[in-house]
C-alpha cells in the first residue's frame, strides 16, 4: 500500500486558498483512507473545516482510487458530476502524489493544490498502519523489520500524519 502524508497543516492549507474559489474536495477511498488523509472521514473533516471558515465547498467527491485516470477523468463527462467539475476553480486532492498528478492530468484547467507527499509503502491491519520502505528521495532509515508507525515517520520527516 502507498503511504503519503500531509505537507501542510490545516492553517497553511486554509491560508493558501482563495475564499471566493469554488472548491471540490476529491478524496481517494483506497490507500488514502487507510493512512488517514482521505476516505469519508478525511473528506468530511477538511470539507467541514473549510466550510466553517467561510470557503465555498461546492462538492465532496469520494473516488475508489485517486490514482486511476479513467475514474478521475470520468467525473468530467459523467452527467451526475460534469456540471460540478465544470464550475469548480479548485480540486483539493486527498490522495498520494500520484493521485494529485492524475487529477491535474484529468483537469488541467483547475487549480490542484499539492497537499501530500508520498513517503513510501507499508502494511496495515485493523489496528495499525506501518511504513516499511521509503520512496527515492525520502531520507528516513527504518531499522525495525515490522516498519515504523506513521506518527513516528511524520515526526522524523517533518510532515503531518492523518486527516486535516
Amino acid at each position: 500500500m502507498i503511504i503519503a502524508m500531509r505537507k501542510l497543516s490545516y492553517p497553511a492549507l486554509r491560508d493558501s486558498l482563495d475564499r471566493k474559489a469554488k472548491i471540490i474536495v476529491l478524496s481517494c477511498n483506497n490507500c488514502a483512507r487507510v493512512y488517514g488523509l482521505g476516505g469519508r472521514a478525511g473528506l468530511q473533516a477538511v470539507a467541514d473545516k473549510l466550510e466553517g471558515d467561510g470557503f465555498n465547498v461546492i462538492r465532496r467527491e469520494l473516488i475508489g482510487f485517486g490514482c486511476a485516470l479513467d475514474l478521475v477523468a470520468k467525473r468530467r463527462k459523467d452527467p451526475a458530476t460534469k456540471d460540478w467539475f465544470d464550475q469548480a476553480d479548485v480540486i483539493l486532492p486527498l490522495a498520494c502524489e500520484h493521485g494529485q498528478q492524475t487529477i491535474r492530468m484529468a483537469f488541467p484547467d483547475k487549480a490542484v493544490p499539492e497537499v501530500s507527499k508520498t513517503v513510501g509503502i507499508g502494511w496495515w491491519t485493523s489496528e495499525t498502519v506501518r511504513l516499511t520502505h521509503c520512496v527515492s528521495g525520502v531520507d528516513l532509515t527504518i531499522d525495525d523489520p515490522q516498519g515504523m508507525t506513521l506518527d513516528e515517520a511524520a515526526r522524523r520527516l517533518g510532515v503531518e500524519p492523518g486527516p486535516f
